[in-house]
This record gives structure tokens, C-alpha cells and sequence, in this order.
């Protein structure tokens, strides 16, 4: 039986796809492939038994089983490591396929929903497609590597999408920000409210007066249908992309959660246009 186990484990291990449940979660720890690597060696082990019909293991059977998994692990302990690299290659390309048919099944969308400001080249051949809090941290801090990319890029369109997720206050904002939107004065209220120390609603409609925003129309519009329909799209899809906090951005194919320096967002600009 211990002969014939290293060539049972690596045909199981080519072979067997990914449950549908281990699909769903791309984030494997160390210890997960570790017992899905032992369940297979010990189903290598028993399967021809099992497929056999034969009667139940007895404990005799199944100490003398525990006893060559034993063995066999301490004589060859690199098909651990072999077995994990092998599921986690898998994962990743099941993770790269998915992600790419929820990105083109979402591109419309993406890209173009009606409600959704952008700044930039409407006719760009790349658009970078940000999902932000206005009263997160990190968003602050990537704002002006938008700004620049904009600046020095001719070629680039950045799409908004307000994913108010840290509490009340943020999704007053991005009502607010979404009802300026209609009045088409987006573009300086978006930086005003970046710079904001507080989005508490006098604070905001001091913004709001500032920018000459006709302010009865705002009040009307922020609690429209259209623009809670535009924040429950933006919430529903981002977490099959994949982006469960901000900000998170789309470039091309490629996802990226978290904050993005301005050096990483140019080469996945530069991919992106390599692939056009």
C-alpha cells in the first residue's frame, strides 16, 4: 500500500477539481491546504476499499491506516509542500477566472452607469474606476495620485463610485455628493469634500452654500430613488469584485483593493492598455 501511495495522492491531487464551496473562498491559511492535503491522502488510502463495497474499516484497519499515513509522511514530508503549492496554484487560477467573468459581466456598469461621476478624457482608452468613502483615510491620501494621474495622463477618465461604508455620516455625504452631481458642479464639491475634516450635515451644507449649489434642489434630490439605487448597486457590486473595504479600484482587468501608490496605478494603466 505505501508503494503505490505517492502516485494514488498526485493523480487525486491533478485531478480533483475545487468543491464549489471552496471556490467562494480565495484566502486559504497555511493549516486549510494542510488537512485538505491529509484528506486526500488518506482518501487515496481507503478508496479502493470503499470503492471495493467492502465491509467498515475495523479499528485494527484503521490503526494499521494511521499507522503508513504516519510513515509515509515522515519518509517523503516534501508532498506536503508539493500538494499545497499544487492546490494553491489551482485556487489562484480559479480566482483569476472568476474575477475576470464578474469584471465582464459588471463592465457596463463599471463604466458607465449613469448616476456615477467621473473627471478626465471621456474618450480615454483607459478608465480607472475607484470605489471611495469620503470619510476615509486612505481615500484622502490617494486623492492627489488620481489628481496627478489625471494631470499628466490625457488619455485616462476616473469613474466615481461612492461606497459609503463607515457609518452614518458617509452615507449623508455621498447622498449629497451624488444630488451636486445632478446640478453638474461634481468635480470641485468632490475635492471640498476630501479636504473636510468632518462630514456632519453642517458642516457639508457650508460646502454645499460655498459652491453657489442651489440647495433646496439638493435636498430634494439626494433622497431620490435613482441615487439610492446608485448606492445599493455600487454595495452590491463590490463585494463579488472582490473590494470589501475602501477604497478599491478597476483598472482594465485588473482589481486592486486598498490604496494604490502612483507608480503601481501607472503600470496597471500601462497593462491595461497593452491588452486593448
Amino acid at each position: 500500500m505505501l508503494r503505490n501511495t505517492h502516485q494514488c495522492l498526485s493523480t487525486f491531487i491533478a485531478v480533483e477539481p475545487l468543491s464549489a464551496f471552496s471556490r467562494s473562498h480565495a484566502n486559504r491559511s497555511f493549516a486549510w491546504y494542510l488537512r485538505t492535503v491529509l484528506f486526500a491522502l488518506v482518501l487515496a488510502l481507503v478508496a479502493p476499499a470503499l470503492h471495493a463495497k467492502e465491509a467498515p474499516l475495523t479499528k485494527k484497519q484503521t490503526a494499521q491506516i494511521e499507522a503508513v499515513i504516519r510513515a509515509y509522511l515522515l519518509s517523503k514530508p516534501e508532498i506536503i509542500r508539493e500538494a499545497i503549492v499544487a492546490l494553491q496554484k489551482q485556487d489562484a487560477e480559479v480566482a483569476a477566472a472568476t474575477s475576470k467573468a464578474t469584471l465582464n459581466a459588471m463592465r457596463k456598469d463599471l463604466l458607465n452607469a449613469p448616476l456615477s461621476p467621473s473627471q478626465g478624457n471621456p474618450k480615454a482608452d483607459v478608465t480607472i474606476v475607484e470605489f471611495f468613502d469620503f470619510k476615509c483615510g486612505y481615500c484622502k491620501r490617494v486623492a492627489p495620485v488620481l489628481h496627478e494621474i489625471l494631470k499628466t495622463d490625457p488619455n485616462v477618465r476616473v469613474v466615481f463610485k461612492q461606497l459609503p461604508v463607515l457609518g452614518p455620516d458617509s452615507i449623508f455625504a455621498a447622498q449629497v455628493a451624488l444630488a451636486v452631481a445632478k446640478q453638474g458642479k461634481y468635480d470641485a464639491f468632490h475635492d471640498a469634500l476630501m479636504s473636510a475634516e468632518a462630514l456632519d450635515e453642517t458642516t457639508v451644507f457650508a460646502l454645499v452654500e460655498k459652491q453657489g449649489i442651489d440647495t433646496a434642489k439638493l435636498r430634494q434630490d439626494m433622497l431620490s430613488p435613482d441615487i439610492k439605487a446608485e448606492l445599493e448597486a455600487n454595495l452590491a457590486m463590490s463585494a463579488p469584485l472582490g473590494i470589501t473595504g475602501t477604497p478599491g479600484f478597476v483598472i482594465g482587468d485588473t482589481i486592486a483593493p486598498g490604496a494604490v501608490d502612483i507608480e503601481s496605478m501607472r503600470q496597471m494603466i500601462k497593462a491595461a492598455r497593452q491588452k486593448k
